[in-house]
């Protein structure tokens, strides 16, 4: 999926933010690091440093700790 401008500026806001990943198995805490696509984010796992791509409606930003 191809992101119009106004998506990827408004996406990219997002990058090193920190976030709490909504797993079906196992919630897990990271921070993004890029925009796939319009719904899609590069995450990296805080504890193991694993990257997933992650869809935007399965993360919730955290306050800074």
């Amino acid at each position: 999926m191809k992101l119009n401008k106004e998506d990827l500026l408004y996406n990219k806001k997002m990058i090193g933010r920190k976030v709490l990943v909504l797993d079906p198995l196992k919630e897990w805490k990271g921070v993004v690091l890029n925009v796939v696509d319009e719904e899609t984010f590069e995450v990296e796992n805080v504890k193991t440093k694993k990257l997933e791509n992650v869809d935007m409606f399965k993360i919730r930003t955290l306050e800074d700790e």
